[in-house]
């Protein structure tokens, strides 16, 4: 196999693996939360062939606000181990309440999948 590719300042990352990454699944106990309460998330790397699981992939993790901006307070790179990992966020008393998204991307492939919560705060039920 070639990868044709031109030389520049910009850094890429090339990676040859014995699967094809499919998706990123992105997971949560809830759907809502209230202002301050932890948020457990769990995201695995999904692959093509089911006898050859995923390695170690790093997983990059946003949290997009109800106006569709990103919350870079909250964004972390995760390892995930044999293609899973865990990762906590507790939203700030002061985050307005609305629909959030988890974003979860994987460095590797650039497969993507997300996850929509909503946060309210002790005002809005």
């Amino acid at each position: 196999d070639t990868i044709n590719a031109d030389i520049s300042h910009t850094a890429h990352i090339y990676a040859m693996l014995p699967y094809r990454v499919k998706g990123l699944g992105v997971t949560t106990r809830r759907l809502e939360y209230s202002a301050g309460d932890l948020v457990e998330v769990k995201l695995s790397v999904v692959t093509d062939d089911p006898d050859s699981p995923a390695s170690h992939h790093c997983i990059r993790l946003q949290v997009m606000a109800p106006d569709g901006s990103e919350m870079k307070e909250y964004g972390k790179n995760i390892m995930a181990q044999k293609g899973q990992c865990a990762a906590a966020l507790r939203f700030a008393l002061n985050d307005p309440p609305g629909e959030y998204r988890l974003v979860a991307r994987d460095i590797l492939s650039g497969i993507e999948g997300s996850k929509p919560i909503k946060l309210h705060t002790d005002s809005t039920p």
